[in-house]
């Protein structure tokens, strides 16, 4: 070990054994401004700022790119309209709507269940983000079961 490291080393001990407070003080010397932040991608900071898209087939086969739809195909079964959108941020989007699907016909289709989503999971596809999975949220009525109200979500 190098003389100036045992010092430092016993110095700390002796202080600490004392009782006295060691102060840390920064590596950068006073007359230099410290280094700036590394600089964020586009895609970061737009995912920041709540610019977080959704993949979605509603009302178009080959999938668009949306914020806040009025509609969403969430699978290939399953199918919500009439959303309204109480958030759309970096993390999460949360909306009611109602929602249908294959696995509960013929009786949702004039009558659909009212519901929740939450997309959650924003993965940077082709320099934006996108939501890659979903959850809803429902009462459904007896005899109608699904395993489709959560999963990934399609992105580009």
């Amino acid at each position: 070990m190098k003389k100036h490291t045992v010092i430092g080393v016993l110095a700390l001990a002796v202080f600490s054994a004392t009782g006295c407070q060691v102060e840390a003080t920064s590596a950068t010397p006073r007359n230099e401004t410290p280094a700036a932040e590394p600089a964020r991608t586009p895609a970061l900071q737009a995912m920041r700022a709540g610019q977080v898209y959704v993949f979605n087939f509603w009302k178009n086969e080959r999938g668009a790119t949306h914020t806040q739809p009025k509609g969403l195909v969430v699978s290939e079964f399953t199918t919500l309209n009439d959303v309204v959108w109480s958030e759309w941020g970096s993390d999460r989007a949360v909306a009611k709507g109602l929602v249908s699907g294959v696995w509960c016909l013929p009786g949702c289709l004039d009558d659909p269940y009212s519901a929740t989503v939450t997309l959650s999971q924003p993965v940077s596809v082709k320099g934006r983000f996108y939501y890659s999975r979903y959850k809803i949220d429902t009462r459904l009525p007896a005899g109608v079961t699904t395993n489709d109200l959560e999963g990934p979500l399609q992105t580009p």
